[in-house]
């Protein structure tokens, strides 16, 4: 197993993390970058995960733009496949990347019209309000404590993050193979972990109950605070051992 940080790498935006393995090329979120120069942004903004065209599929935490503002791009750079995510974030992810396909069509017009040099090219938008319904189109359901096959004998369920309405968890199984020995391996990706205490309006909640995972992913940008991520990993066993900074 081989895991890529392509975003929220020492920052808190742009999440995107490229998951390799039993030969499936899995990508969690493909969030937009949020920070920095506005050119400094744009380039991170263009790029997606390497070969686009290979990926197998993306899993989506939730529809914050900084975890799915550049879905778009990915499926304009060739990727094809599904974009597996529950269905409230599915109707949160739709408003967003209309409202920010609007926003970049605004953008550079206006940076055309105020241009230095006429001769400049034109400044294009990442992506245009034409461009989001592919992403829709793309968008498979999966409800919390729905146990997905993606082949090649891995899969993940979706737990609730208590995040925004339809964030979650995403807990990742698969069986390794070394020596003609199977071992049952396991990843927990947090997404972006809700307040304690704060009610979300829900149908049904599937409760995240699962045992110590092999290795865990969380952005953590109050890590000396109260609200710090380490309360979250205190519900496994021996959490210390394994938050390391990234």
């Amino acid at each position: 197993m081989l895991i890529r940080f392509l975003g929220a790498d020492r920052t808190v935006t742009g999440s995107s993390h490229l998951l390799e393995v039993n030969g499936l090329r899995i990508l969690l979120d493909c969030g937009m970058y949020q920070e920095g120069h506005r050119e400094d942004a744009r380039q991170q903004n263009s790029k997606v995960a390497p070969d686009p065209q290979s990926l197998n599929a993306v899993i989506l935490s939730h529809g914050h733009l900084d975890h799915s503002g550049k879905l778009p791009v990915l499926m304009l750079a060739g990727y094809k496949g599904p974009i597996y995510c529950t269905s409230a974030t599915h109707e949160v992810a739709q408003i967003i990347l209309e409202d920010s396909a609007k926003i970049q069509e605004e953008d550079a017009a206006y940076l055309n019209r105020r241009a230095v040099d006429p001769k400049a090219p034109p400044i294009n938008p990442l992506y245009r309000a034409i461009d989001v319904p592919a992403v829709l189109n793309a968008f498979t359901h999966v409800e919390y404590g729905q146990k997905t096959d993606l082949g090649n004998e891995v899969s993940f369920t979706f737990f609730d993050a208590g995040h925004i309405l339809g964030s979650c968890y995403i807990w990742i199984e698969w069986i390794e193979v070394q020596d003609q020995t199977k071992t049952k391996r396991t990843l927990l990706f947090t997404g972006d972990i809700g307040r304690y205490d704060t009610p979300i309006p829900r149908r049904r909640r599937a409760r995240a109950t699962f045992s110590s995972p092999k290795a865990r992913t969380a952005e953590n940008r109050t890590g000396r605070s109260a609200r710090s991520s380490r309360s979250f990993w205190s519900r496994f066993s021996s959490p210390s051992s394994t938050l390391r900074d990234c």
